[in-house]
């Protein structure tokens, strides 16, 4: 966990509202862009290797974020539990 909720310039609370942020631009500028070119496209939005490429950036921000709230609230309780190690593999693997 504290690979994930720390930062060697930041605090961890810090760190955890970076995270925030960075997940609330990418998720906003996802649904500007399908706002914007679904009406015109549809099914055909999905054709570009970048609309997937923003996609998965958007689902790996997403786990970058559970990984740093949850690592730091693992950090202040000292606790130990199997669903953040399940959650690194999934992010190593996207």
């Amino acid at each position: 966990p504290k690979a994930y909720a720390t930062s060697r310039y930041m605090s961890t609370n810090s760190w955890l509202y970076f995270r925030f942020l960075v997940l609330l631009f990418f998720v906003g500028h996802f649904i500007a862009n399908f706002i914007y070119d679904w009406p015109e496209e549809h099914f055909i939005y999905f054709m570009y290797l970048s609309r997937w490429f923003l996609i998965c950036n958007v689902l790996l921000e997403c786990i970058d974020f559970l990984l740093a709230f949850w690592g730091s609230v693992l950090l202040e309780n000292g606790l130990k539990t199997p669903t953040l190690p399940i959650l690194v593999k999934i992010h190593m693997a996207l």
